[in-house]
């Protein structure tokens, strides 16, 4: 393309096939410990998507069931720009969408670096202006998640965020002045019924 300064990868690949099941055993959460949750291996495998480290290359499937058995994957030698993986992989910026969405804050806060530094240090006019429009509604969408949460403090699930005042339930309450406080306890056992009156002295 003219005026293009984007250059031809010249990055080795080497093509891998693997199922979530076999890389389980490989990605415990510490050595020796029991396999990795689908979950996990879920978002190791979107980072690295992420990363330009490695790409989708097709999803062996059953013939019989029609599930996948197992994928292949390009593994690269090291990780290429933004530009050349939006424009090698298709689903590149797919995978945007899904991390953007992601349940884990540190998968969302990785597409928002990429796409930051993309942004500033990127040739975006390398690419075409529908592929250019995507990108932009990325970041804003990676960005406006933070800002229209900004004002609100973060919830635990515990209690409601507009609820400022339940959260210090705990809180030490003052206690009634002494003088003069009478307490009523119900003896639930022999049914009867005490008072007690604290004296002043």
């Amino acid at each position: 393309m003219p005026g293009c300064c984007c250059v031809p990868w010249q990055v080795t690949t080497a093509t891998v096939i693997a199922s979530y099941e076999s890389l389980r055993e490989y990605l415990p959460c510490a050595p020796g410990g029991r396999k990795a949750s689908h979950e996990t291996v879920s978002k190791v495998m979107l980072c690295l998507r992420l990363s330009t480290w490695m790409v989708l290359v097709e999803h062996r499937r059953d013939p019989v069931t029609g599930y996948i058995k197992a994928s292949r994957y390009a593994v690269r030698s090291e990780p290429i720009s933004f530009v050349q993986a939006c424009r090698e992989d298709k689903e590149y910026l797919l995978q945007f969408e899904r991390a953007l969405e992601h349940s884990a804050a540190n998968v969302r806060q990785l597409a928002r670096c990429i796409l930051d530094e993309a942004m500033v240090n990127e040739d975006l006019e390398c690419l075409s202006e529908e592929v250019n429009d995507r990108i932009g509604a990325l970041w804003e969408k990676a960005h406006g998640r933070d800002t229209d949460n900004s004002n609100e403090p973060p919830s635990s699930g515990g209690f409601p965020v507009d609820n400022i005042a339940a959260a210090h339930s705990d809180d030490p309450k003052p206690s009634p002045p002494f003088p003069g406080t009478v307490r009523t306890v119900q003896n639930k056992v022999l049914n009867k019924l005490h008072t007690y009156t604290y004296c002043t002295d």
